[in-house]
């Protein structure tokens, strides 16, 4: 499909490949290798009439890339949730959304859930923090005025960012971003004080509804929620006054990869030699 260049670094030497027909309905090209993150070795050697396509979904954190071949030829998907970890590469021949097929696919090579268009009416920088990636967050808190004031793992599998507070945002000492993979994952408002805290509960309750208060540990709480966005108030006497926005949709799903890499732990640490004994015999 693509000759090798020895003048790259690519390493994307051992694959698998497999068929997956599903009869009635077509047939999955599936080629699994490890640490891709994107598809620009294919990009890069020249196939015919290959176009680009979205480099996020709102509802994958698996997603990583698209490629078409041509308005009506088949997509390539590539989804990996660790940076070296396995990666697959899935054909299809939808034009828009995603074959129900694939999904499968995806539950369960990585144990997710893939959600349709999942929307929020919350902005973080003017931004969806749902159908937005994560870079592109941080780069428009940095378009109002924020400076990175640390980073974490930039480009890998759990990046982090450390920000002053952008313009407009008032009694705000810092904003913390991180993400999974290209999503994030949540975002915090450090605030200066209680007061401010205060101020924030009654734009919340007035934009999403009246929240109640609980207590746990010394430290009340707060929650309001817009569709797949969860947000937090948080109030330590003495210690700290915050506000965490929780993407749902990032959250749910990374809960999901590790139960599912649990559960294949769990597998492959059975000894084949015990009989096995059903849980119905006993």
């Amino acid at each position: 499909m693509c000759e090798d260049d020895p003048a790259t670094t690519d390493k994307f030497e051992g694959v698998h490949i497999h068929y997956i027909r599903e009869p009635g309905q077509g047939v999955h090209l599936l080629v699994l290798t490890l640490g891709m993150t994107d598809l620009d070795v294919l990009r890069r050697c020249g196939l015919r009439d290959l176009r680009d396509a979205e480099r996020f979904s709102a509802g994958n954190v698996a997603y990583r890339d698209r490629v078409s071949f041509g308005f009506t030829g088949p997509r390539l998907t590539l989804t990996s949730v660790l940076d070296e970890g396995m990666a697959a590469i899935v054909s299809d021949t939808k034009s828009f959304g995603e074959d129900d097929g694939v999904k499968g696919l995806w539950n369960g090579l990585y144990g997710i859930t893939v959600e349709s268009y999942p929307s929020t009416s919350v902005k973080l920088a003017g931004l969806s923090p749902v159908s937005t990636d994560v870079y592109a967050i941080a780069a428009a808190f940095e378009s109002r005025g924020s400076s990175v004031r640390a980073t974490n793992d930039i480009g890998k599998s759990f990046p982090k960012w450390t920000l002053s507070p952008p313009v407009g945002l008032g009694g705000v000492r810092e904003v913390v971003i991180e993400g999974f993979v290209r999503h994030l994952l949540r975002a915090d408002y450090v605030l200066e004080s209680t007061a401010d805290y205060e101020r924030f509960i009654g734009l919340l309750d007035s934009e999403y509804g009246r929240s109640e208060r609980s207590s746990e540990n010394g430290c009340t709480y707060r929650w309001w929620d817009s569709g797949r966005v969860s947000i937090r108030g948080e109030h330590c006497p003495g210690k700290s006054d915050s506000l965490r926005f929780f993407n749902d949709v990032a959250g749910d799903q990374l809960e999901q990869v590790a139960a599912k890499m649990d559960a294949d732990k769990a597998n492959t640490s059975d000894d084949p030699k015990k009989p096995a004994i059903d849980d119905d015999m006993f």
